[in-house]
Parts: C-alpha cells; structure tokens; sequence
C-alpha cells in the first residue's frame, strides 16, 4: 500500500509537467488554425493570426514541461505542433530577395501618431537621430503637423504633403528632396496618398561610389482597422489595384502606413502577392520589433506597422521605436533601390 502511494506520488509531478506542457501549446493551435483559416474571418480570428510572432517562443518554453513530463505522447504533441508551426509560420527572417551590386541605400520612416497625440519633440528627435529620407505619418491632425513643423520637422524634412484630420483619417508625408508629384488616392476609407519623390540614396559599401538620385513611388497607406471590415477590405483591394498599376510601370515602389494587419492576415498577404516584400518579415524574427499596443505596462504584441517594398526594392534593415503619447512603435526601414540612379552635382 505505501510503495503504491511513494509510486503515484513520484508519477503526480510529471503528469502535472505534461499538462502544463499541452496547455501551453492551445493558443498556439488555435493561432495555427486561424492563420490557416486566411486570418481575417472575424475580428478574434484576425487578431489571433496576428499573434504568430508568438508561437515559436511559446513552444520552446513548452519543451520544457515536455521533457519534464517524460512522456513520448506529450514529448510527441509538442514536437508535431512545432513542425506545423514552423511550416505555417516560418519564425525566421526569409523573404527580402537579392539586391542589385550597385544598390542605393534608402531609410523611410512610419508612425501612427494616435490622432496626433504623438509627442512632437520624441517624433522630430527620432528624425534628426535616424536621419530618414521619407517619413510617413497616419492619424495627423492639423494641431500635430503645426506641433511638429515647430519642434524642427519642417527644417529636417522641408518637403511634405499631409491631409490631415482630427480624427483617425490624417496621412501625410514627409521628404528631405522635392515631391516631382503627389495626389490622394481616392475610395479609401482613410486619407491615404500617394506620392513621386527622388530622395538623394548613398551608395552601398561595393557599389557604385557617389551620391545618386532614384526616383520611387510611395504609398502613405492607413486601411480601415479590421473591426470595419468592409471597409478594411475595400481599401486592401484598391491598395493591391494602385501597386500592381506603379509596379507595371518599372518605377521602385515603397508603401509603409499603420496597416491594421500582419502578413498572416488575409488581405496584407494578397498585397504581397501583387509583388511586394514586408521589411520585417525579410529582416528580423517574427517576435523581434513588435509595434502595437506600445503603450502598455507590457511589451507590444503584434506587428502592424509596415515598410513594404517593390519594384526591385530589398529589405535590409529594421528597427522598432518606442514614441511618447502614442500607442505605436516608430518604424525605421532602410531599403536598397536598384542601380541606375543618376549622379547628382
């Protein structure tokens, strides 16, 4: 009777490390299963494909009760819901393609100003110190471009165009070179623009040497949160019509905005489908640079601020930066454009 008793009692803790282990692995399945489903059948569903940045940390801790529990089955469940996560998910940096010998270098910036509540000093500060070429901004309100301008960001970045609103519906965007053009693109929910510039982009180290001007389209983009869904899906299928449109026409494409979505939401993945690589998913780990809510007492959980990018464009840095009063991370990209830009004096 006792010998059974220290028996079982010796088994308890590795069947309570085996539970622990298959537990920790259910949001995982369920983030798996939504990211399969297309991620974006409902609002849980979109959010939950948005959380796969998540799913390998999650498993490697599982592995830990797993090996606990010495148990083939648990040890088992764990190694298969790994193998589909790793297939579905790849948790890796892949994607950003090859760059051209001769490559320009390129830096854009993104942020969500939170209806403009974004602290001006903070926002101009990140410029001076990333030194971007372009900047784009969503939620800009007038009081903002007026706060801003006043920090320095009109002398840091003295070309701009912005449509901006109290509420969320403000873009704008902001050059160190003159715009050649710039127009609204109509039909979306949100004030999102488009614009033609010709940023200077220093050669790469083993390029070809001197400072050399590129012209690029770029997209200031903020679709509809998903919440609108309608609307969230209108404005992704006039974004994928305005790309394949500027990429047809041979010109380096860059669009970058809040876009309400992770590449394991439906609509951003058929975005990238009509020739468009993410930034981050080419250059960092799928838990690296998370952007959104930053304005928690804990870290951000999802990625849904972008730089994407075309064309011949490639990814090849990015950096996620905390901002004061907004509840988005800054993104800072740097891009190489393809060769054949001309010298400037």
């Amino acid at each position: 009777m006792t010998s059974s008793r220290v028996v079982n009692g010796s088994r308890l803790p590795r069947r309570v490390a085996g539970g622990v282990a298959v537990l920790a692995t259910l949001p995982v399945v369920v983030i798996l299963m939504s990211v399969l489903a297309g991620g974006e059948a409902g609002l849980l569903v979109v959010l939950f494909a948005a959380l796969e940045g998540w799913t390998l940390p999650v498993l490697a801790l599982a592995l830990i009760p797993a090996a606990l529990s010495r148990s083939r089955g648990v040890l088992g469940w764990v190694a298969g819901v790994s193998a589909v996560a790793l297939l579905v998910t790849p948790p890796w940096p892949h994607g950003g393609g090859e760059s051209d010998a001769g490559a320009l270098s390129l830096r854009v910036m993104v942020l969500n100003l939170e209806f403009g509540r974004a602290d001006p000093s903070a926002v101009v500060a990140l410029v001076r110190r990333a030194g971007p070429d372009v900047v784009v901004l969503n939620e800009v309100s007038a009081r903002s471009v007026a706060a801003l301008d006043a920090a320095g960001l009109a002398e840091l970045m003295p070309y701009s165009v912005a449509y901006p609103r109290d509420d969320a519906s403000g873009s704008g965007l902001w050059s160190t070179t003159p715009l050649i053009s710039f127009d609204p693109i109509d039909g979306t929910r949100f004030h999102a623009l488009r614009a033609r510039v010709r940023p200077f982009a220093h050669a790469v180290a083993g390029g070809r040497g001197g400072t050399r001007t590129r012209s690029v389209t770029v997209f200031a983009v903020h679709p509809a949160p998903p919440q609108m869904r309608a609307d969230w899906l209108a404005d992704y299928r006039l974004m994928r019509t305005q790309v394949a449109t500027a990429l047809a026409s041979g010109e380096p494409v860059v669009l970058a905005g809040d876009l309400n979505a992770a590449p394991t939401n439906g609509p951003l993945r058929r975005l990238l489908g009509a020739g468009l690589t993410d930034t981050a998913t080419a250059t960092r780990w799928t838990w690296q640079d998370l952007t959104w809510p930053a304005d928690r007492p804990f870290p951000p959980v999802i990625r849904i601020d972008h730089v994407l990018a075309g064309g011949g464009v490639t990814p090849s840095r990015l950096a996620a930066v905390a901002i004061p009063g907004t509840d988005h991370r800054a993104v800072v990209a740097d891009l190489l454009l393809p060769a054949g830009g001309r010298p400037t004096p």
